[in-house]
């Protein structure tokens, strides 16, 4: 928004150059541009969106007067009324819709429109606005002076002198004050006569009732409109105009009585005007008045410095806010123009601006926790994961927890329910997610799209469903995803195929590493995995997640055309509770004697029945047993495939002897042979 030097200075001392933009800067009004307007300069001011008020030259003479602990003087308002001559013996004014809260409405007669004298002229020059007439002119310089949008109609050209605030009615027309000829709706305020639309509420006023040569009865009208209703009027018909600028931003009630004073005054010195002696003042039910509590303790916290209490009170004094100090602070009422103002650290803000940011002193923040002590033990166990699976060679992704319910719906179980948002930002993030795979999935098709053909992914986040009784069950969720070979490609051997057992193995290392209760695999079947290659994870007797190879029709649906291997496991109930201790266990004494067998098993034989098989092996020296290899190939029985596992034997006490070793290893055999009815290769 353009301001003019001069302007403000006509109200308050200011100083020169860059000393005058650094200033303003620092009270949050940014300079964006400053240049020569003659002997004026023009400034180019970006103002924060909450603050409305702060949009006219006066109010920014205020602040820099305040920030400079100098006086501030706003011209002195004064003009003769006719006596027993009310307004309301002219005009009436109506409010029929509640987006319009108040309006006050004084009349001017014998006015004697022509052009403005030079200094009126000068001021809308020096900020690029066009001279109309003496009485437009007062009407635009108020609103730059004071901040409060006002409008002048011809009072003869209202039928029945009268002013009615409502909504628009359908099929009606308004041709604005720019010669546009508009197509109301239903959802339009506007202003209007007994018989026809005259001006778009807080946007912009008619043609048929503006002020021209032959005016020489002025209605003036300053009025409060609700900023979201101006707001849509304005997108709607795609005006942006510098009253609809200020009212959607949240003008109050506040200023109104002295706008509509100025006005007067200038109309009276410019057009000669006889005034009313009263003003029209139609008011609705006006918000009550606010207050805040401001703490020495919290100000000082922010700050990092103490503040004097008289100059905490000459700060917010000066800038309109009542102020009543007391031994623990202040309490605070807030003038209704400041819309920005509704929490105690606003108020804190307030005091910053004015004692000078760069006038605070450098201090680290004190950081504390509930309960003292060192960071949450649930972090640093997150913390442990995360480098876990790094050192495995996954890369972490971090997803939205917002997510669409279709994306979703591709691995929920039918019956699944969802946390819904009440407000979306669109579909694509209705709903709360119940799984971590579809993110991840997403995330593996955007990185084969860009060439990657091996990714490994992973995540540690929150996974949302609804309680039966009512709320929201948040559970911490870690999913791990697999594309492409099980090893990188190397001069050796490019590494064969990605299966169950590499997202499985990287689970259980993950799981083991932080020393939690052993989980076990189980076949299983459910939405978005392939039917045969999906494992439910369980530990403690509980299920607590799946793995498998993600179903082609399901990877299709995020753009995914290779084949996917993820396991999501619920980690709510282990991350918070304490860890065991590391087993410590002397080194071996006495060496090892490794044998390996090749089983032929069914392809649906989990490989957790191998440790079921022997444990009636306990009795004998074998102290371990893991999969070297799985083998499917034409040589086989169909629904077959061909397990090669390592046993490996020792004894604590002695070198076992070759009989030993090969009769442990007969009684092993015998029991997967068993146990797995599987037969030897």
């Amino acid at each position: 928004m353009r301001f003019s030097r001069d302007w403000i200075a006509a109200y308050t001392e200011l100083p020169d150059g860059s000393e005058l933009y650094e200033a303003m800067s620092m009270l949050g009004f940014v300079v964006d541009d400053a240049r020569p307007n003659g002997d004026d300069v023009l400034l180019d001011l970006d103002f924060p969106s909450n603050r409305p008020d702060a949009m006219n030259h006066w109010s920014i003479a205020r602040e820099i007067a305040v920030s400079r602990k100098q006086p501030v003087q706003l011209p002195e308002v004064s003009f003769d009324a006719e006596p027993g001559a009310d307004s309301g013996d002219f005009a009436t004014v109506r409010l029929d819709d509640a987006a319009c809260i108040r309006f006050v409405g004084r009349v001017a007669l014998d006015v004697e429109v022509g052009p403005s004298p030079a200094w009126l002229c000068e001021r809308l020059e020096s900020i690029g606005l066009r001279p109309i007439n003496n009485v437009v002119d007062i009407t635009n310089f108020v609103m730059w002076e004071v901040g409060r949008p006002m409008h002048a109609y011809d009072l003869d050209k209202l039928a029945g002198n009268a002013i009615v605030v409502r909504r628009a009615h359908a099929g009606e027309h308004l041709i604005t004050l720019d010669d546009v000829d508009r197509e109301l709706t239903e959802n339009d305020l506007v202003i209007a006569d007994n018989s026809r639309v005259v001006g778009l509420a807080g946007v912009m006023g008619g043609n048929d009732t503006g002020v021209t040569e032959s005016t020489t009865r002025v209605l003036l009208e300053c009025a409060f409109f609700d900023a979201v209703t101006v707001r849509r009027m304005s997108k709607r018909h795609g005006m942006h105009t510098d009253a609809s600028h200020r009212f959607e931003r949240g003008l109050s009630v506040d200023g109104i009585d002295q706008a509509v004073d100025r006005a007067c005054a200038l109309m009276q010195e410019t057009a000669g005007a006889r005034l009313s002696a009263t003003a029209i003042d139609v008011t609705r039910e006006v918000p009550p008045a606010r207050s805040l509590e401001l703490s020495r303790e919290r100000l000082h916290g922010l700050l990092g410095t103490d503040v004097e209490s008289e100059e905490v009170a000459r700060i917010l004094t000066a800038l309109d806010f009542t102020v009543d100090t007391s031994e623990s602070g202040y309490g605070v009422g807030i003038p209704a123009r400041r819309v920005d103002v509704t929490l105690e650290v606003d108020l804190v803000e307030e005091v910053a601006r004015f004692v000078g940011y760069d006038q605070l002193p450098t201090t680290l923040p004190v950081l504390r926790r509930p309960g003292g002590g060192g960071p949450q033990p649930s972090l640093i166990r997150e913390q442990a994961i995360r480098e876990i699976a790094t050192g495995l060679g996954f890369w972490e992704a971090i997803s939205f927890v917002f997510t669409a319910r279709h994306e979703q719906d591709q691995f929920a179980a039918p019956e699944s329910d969802y946390v819904q948002l009440s407000n979306p930002l669109s579909e694509a993030f209705a709903v709360m997610r119940r799984h971590i795979t579809p993110n991840l999935v997403a995330a593996a098709s955007r990185n084969h799209n860009v060439g990657a053909g091996r990714v490994r992914l992973f995540e540690v986040g929150r996974t949302f469903a609804p309680k039966p009784e009512g709320g929201v069950d948040e559970r911490r969720t870690l999913a791990l995803l697999m594309t492409g070979s099980s090893a990188p490609a190397s001069w050796v051997a490019g590494g064969r195929a990605g299966e169950l057992g590499d997202v499985v193995g990287a689970m259980e290392t993950i799981w083991n590493h932080m020393r939690w209760p052993s989980i076990s695999w189980a076949p299983a079947e459910h939405q978005g995995f392939q039917s045969g290659a999906c494992a439910a994870i369980s530990c403690e007797g509980a299920t607590i997640g799946l793995a498998g190879k993600i179903d082609p029709a399901a990877a299709a649906a995020f753009g995914l055309e290779v084949d996917a291997w993820i396991a999501e496991i619920d980690i709510e109930d282990y991350i918070e509770r304490p860890t065991s201790p590391p087993a410590i266990a002397a080194l071996p004494r006495y060496p090892a004697a490794e044998r390996d067998v090749s089983l032929i098993v069914g392809d649906s034989t989990p490989f957790a029945k191998v440790a079921e098989a022997l444990v009636d092996a306990a009795g004998t020296p074998l102290v371990e047993h893991r999969l070297l290899e799985r083998y499917r190939g034409e040589d086989l029985p169909e629904s077959t495939t061909a397990w090669t596992l390592r046993l490996t034997y020792r004894s604590d006490e002695r070198t076992l002897t070759a009989e030993e070793i090969e009769q442990a290893h007969t009684t092993a055999v015998g029991l997967l042979v068993k146990h797995l009815d599987a037969r030897q290769r």
